[in-house]
């Protein structure tokens, strides 16, 4: 009983957060020489990282966060 009333204790009310679409969050960013290559896409709202986060080489980077979007923690409020 006491394991249930912790469990959901820190609830996030999910309802409420609205799922944001792929070409509101992400912005296509084309690389090689002709610049036809369209795999890699730059983050454009900000995003939460861990403390363990390390950047892959820019080569290998899929998603680009720049690092003004990156955000260690995260401002939640809890009503208790």
């Amino acid at each position: 009983q006491k394991r249930k009333e912790k469990a959901g204790k820190w609830e996030v009310p999910i309802p409420k957060v609205k799922p944001v679409a792929d070409d509101e969050m992400f912005k296509v960013q084309r690389t090689g020489s002709k610049k036809n290559k369209a795999w890699k896409r730059v983050v454009t709202k900000c995003t939460f990282v861990g403390d363990n986060f390390t950047r892959k080489a820019p080569k290998y980077e899929r998603f680009i966060r720049p690092s003004g979007l990156r955000m260690k923690r995260a401002n939640v409020t809890h009503p208790e």
